[in-house]
Order: C-alpha cells, then sequence, then structure tokens
C-alpha cells in the first residue's frame, strides 16, 4: 500500500469543487470495520459514503478493503471488497493507472463489476504509452469473457470515445442539446466542409450509444432546444421503439435552434420519483442561454437529490464546446460545470474533439 501525497490530490482534483474525506473519518471507520460481520460492513460503507459526499483517494479505498471480511469460506474476501467497491461508486475519485492496478490487485475478477468501476476512473492511459501496456497487462489477469460483458474498452478518465459500462444499470436517461449554440462552427474538415458541434455531437452519439444501451433495462431521454417537448421519462417497456425515436430526433435534426436550460433538464430527472435512472449521458457544450449558469446552483441541486436516489445516479459529460465566437469567460465556465457534474457524482467527462 502506497501513501497518499499531495500530488495525488492535485492529479484527482481536476474541478476545483471536489472534495475528498479527511483520514481521521476513513480511519475511524476502519476501525467500527473491524468489528462487524460481513452483511454490517457493506452496510456501514454503503452508509457512510451516502452522509459523507466526499471523494475516497485511493490510499483510503485500499485502507478499508484491506480489513474486511476475510474468511476463507463463506464468501470469498474478493466478493465483499467487490460489493464495498459498487458501495462506495458514486464517490471513488479519478484514479492513475498505477492507484487502479493496486485497488485491482486485491479484488481478483470477482464479478467483474468492481473492477470495471475502479477501470472507469483512470485518467492517465490517453497518449500514454508506458500505462497503456501496465494496464494491459493487469487486464490480462481476468477472464476476458467478463472483462468484455462488463466493461466495454477503456482508454483515460477523459474517454475519448467510450464509457464505463457496468451490469448494474436500470434506466439510463440523456440530456441532449439542440440549441441555437450547438449550431456554432466547430472546424473544418480537409475538404473544407464546415463541421458544427452538433453535427460532432451527432457522430459521438451514434458512435456510442448503442454500446452503453446494452447494458441498462430501460431509457428516458430529454432534448433541450427546438425540441424541449420531446420527452420520455421513463419510455414505456418497448424499448427499441424509442430508441429509434431518439435516434431520429437526434439525426433528422435540420436546424438547431431555440434555449438550452441544463439546470432545469438535470433537475427533471433527479426529482422524478418515478424513474430508477443510475446514469444520466449530458451531450452539451455546457452553455446554459436560459436558467442559472451558477456552478454552486448545480451542487446544491445533486447534493439535495434525495440521499438514497443519489448514491446511484452518476451524471457522464460529453462538452462539444469546439470553436465558435462566446467570450472566454463563457467557455470555460461552460467545461468546468461539465467536468463538474462528473467529479461529483462520480461520472465521466469527455472533450470531444475533431
Amino acid at each position: 500500500m502506497y501513501e497518499k501525497s499531495e500530488e495525488d490530490k492535485v492529479l484527482s482534483g481536476i474541478s476545483p469543487y471536489i472534495k475528498f474525506l479527511e483520514d481521521t473519518l476513513v480511519d475511524n471507520l476502519v476501525l467500527q470495520l473491524q468489528e462487524q460481520t460481513k452483511q454490517e460492513q457493506l452496510l456501514s460503507i454503503q452508509n457512510f459514503t451516502v452522509q459523507q459526499h466526499k471523494f475516497f483517494s485511493a490510499s483510503q479505498i485500499l485502507k478499508i478493503l484491506v480489513v474486511l471480511f476475510s474468511d476463507k469460506h463463506d464468501p470469498p474476501p474478493n466478493q465483499v471488497r467487490n460489493h464495498a467497491i459498487i458501495a462506495m461508486k458514486p464517490y471513488i475519485s479519478p484514479l492513475s493507472t498505477d492507484q487502479a492496478q493496486q485497488i485491482i490487485s486485491i479484488i481478483p475478477w470477482a464479478d467483474g463489476v468492481g473492477s470495471g468501476i475502479i477501470v472507469s476512473q483512470i485518467y492517465d492511459l490517453y497518449n500514454n504509452i508506458q500505462n497503456q501496456e501496465k494496464f494491459n497487462y493487469t487486464i490480462q489477469q481476468y477472464y476476458p469473457q467478463l472483462y468484455r460483458y462488463y466493461s466495454s474498452l477503456q482508454f483515460s478518465k477523459n474517454f475519448i470515445t467510450n464509457f464505463l459500462i457496468t451490469s448494474e444499470g436500470l434506466n439510463v436517461a440523456f440530456i441532449i442539446d439542440q440549441s441555437s449554440t450547438m449550431g456554432a462552427f466547430a472546424f473544418n474538415q480537409e475538404d473544407g466542409t464546415i463541421v458544427t458541434r452538433y453535427q460532432l455531437l451527432k457522430q459521438f452519439y451514434f458512435q456510442n450509444v448503442f454500446d452503453i444501451l446494452e447494458s441498462f433495462t430501460s431509457l428516458s431521454y430529454k432534448f433541450m432546444g427546438n425540441f424541449t417537448d420531446q420527452i420520455c421519462d421513463p419510455c414505456p417497456i418497448s424499448r427499441l421503439g424509442y430508441v429509434r425515436t431518439m435516434s431520429v430526433l437526434v439525426d433528422r435534426l435540420l436546424y438547431t435552434g431555440g434555449d438550452s436550460n441544463i439546470y432545469q433538464s438535470l433537475e427533471y430527472f433527479l426529482t422524478n420519483p418515478f424513474n430508477q435512472i443510475t446514469d444520466i449521458y449530458l451531450l452539451s457544450d455546457g452553455i446554459s442561454t436560459e436558467g442559472t449558469i451558477y456552478i454552486n446552483d448545480f451542487i446544491k441541486l445533486v447534493e439535495e437529490t434525495n440521499s438514497h436516489r443519489r448514491s446511484k445516479i452518476r451524471i457522464n459529460t460529453v462538452s462539444f464546446l469546439i470553436g465558435g465566437n462566446e467570450p472566454l469567460i463563457v467557455k470555460e465556465n461552460a467545461n468546468n460545470l461539465l467536468q463538474t457534474l462528473a467529479d461529483i457524482t462520480g461520472g465521466t467527462f469527455i472533450q470531444a474533439y475533431p
């Protein structure tokens, strides 16, 4: 087990709003766990996670996993550690490759979900050949069919084209931005063709949406912009038809237009008592033309969500904020918002590229 350093916090604290647990609180939890049965341990970890609303560092995760119930007969300690990772999922901090490998090494295969969650938080794989080789070696230690079933291929904490996909998903929700700012010029292709932010979103959507949906049992969606009246939450049992409907609405848009209210869209899904959302995918440039733009308001919205629901919901965000002529301060706030929403819910932030 390694020591936590200030550098660890800097690397993982991409958003200025990410808050880490104090070591003394985790030490007290560890003392409590030492005297408990396996069922009591898992319940204590789950309650602790929901009550604190702060992120576990890598060294704190290791400290907790090591002390968990270790009876060799029933159940295997790996299984208990796997369930503990699932309980801590909303507040597992971004991890380096080395940190992730150390955690994975003490939860050998189990059922694949715990290791998949840890993999989803790695931030230093992209364009790092050495880390990719180390990571591939670690993954080879697992049953390939289990890993492929529970998790898509990962490249980095700021994934370029892939999200974590786990088996626990119930209801996935998409918020898709078709507002006026998404029509902004993003870049020119080699042949001179102009590509807008929305065209980039559309390309990203069709590359990823069907892989994401394979791991969820129900679907919700909401559009921002000219199609704001198009809401399905949750869609009826015949999910396939509604996936087609959502995809048609994405694909056949002729012109972007109208306003975007990111706060209101998130509030709609976070406060609806009838859905069982476990993951939200927000595809946007992060610019709200209606409603609040203050990041602290969004943090408060998440914190005030019913604690049982909050502990299960992960917000994944993709920024299409490329090109355009918005002031720098507007762009910085937009990307900080999308990054923060992912950070405070244990989700993934992606910056889309041409």
